[in-house]
């Protein structure tokens, strides 16, 4: 699986999409690097950010969690930032279900 934007391999193929990406609402996944280079200020979520997807233009709004993956560079990563047994579900949710539309 590659990035649409720079076309570099995706590592670490979880579900839909890899380690080191991130899926909009039609599940297009785009590197976290790249993804960066996306974001545009977003009112739909507490985050304030989203971005179009590449390949449809579809509008998607970023989670915290969402953000904590840019941050951290992977979904292992970010994983770890959230330790607390409260999180594990929201976190399993938000990781399945990709970006929520409406950016």
């Amino acid at each position: 699986m590659h990035c649409p934007v720079c076309l570099g391999e995706l590592r670490g193929a979880v579900g839909a999409c890899t380690d080191d990406s991130i899926a909009c609402p039609r599940g297009h996944c785009v590197c976290t690097a790249c993804l960066r280079q996306l974001l545009v200020p977003c009112e739909e979520r507490r985050t304030g950010l989203g971005y179009r997807c590449p390949l449809c233009r579809g509008r998607a709004a970023l989670t915290p969690y969402h953000v904590m993956v840019l941050v951290k560079g992977t979904w292992a990563r970010a994983r770890e930032a959230f330790d607390g047994e409260e999180h594990v579900a929201e976190w399993l949710e938000c990781r399945t279900a990709g970006v929520e539309a409406g950016a």
